[in-house]
């Protein structure tokens, strides 16, 4: 299984890690990993959206930005569960409740998502 993030590990949206240039120790576009399959199993290219990318001044990331034609999977990270009623909110309150809209919405632009 092959994993695709906007950012790794080794890259961060704090202050040692953006520059002038932003992430300057990160692959600004990486090419996504080619998707084959093997002994009949296809492979899953999952992307992963933190949520407070849509605020972020460090590579801000839209999902409409997000490369829907190299992943076949989406982890939207990070929400709550509110207690009681069992909805989903945002984890931060500078987070847009529309932004969870937005993403399910790429599937309208790729539905195999």
């Amino acid at each position: 299984m092959a994993y695709m993030t906007m950012h790794t590990h080794s890259c961060g949206v704090t202050d040692e890690f953006c520059t002038s240039d932003c992430q300057s120790n990160c692959v600004v576009n990486p090419t996504p990993p080619p998707c084959r399959a093997e002994n009949g199993v296809v492979k899953r290219v999952i992307g992963y959206y933190e949520a407070w990318m849509i605020n972020s001044n460090c590579r801000r990331t839209e999902p409409e930005d997000l490369p829907l034609d190299a992943i076949t999977h989406l982890n939207y990270v990070f929400a709550f569960l509110t207690p009681g009623t069992f909805d989903i909110v945002p984890m931060e309150g500078s987070i847009p409740v529309s932004l969870f809209k937005r993403i399910t919405d790429l599937k309208k632009l790729k539905p195999g998502l």
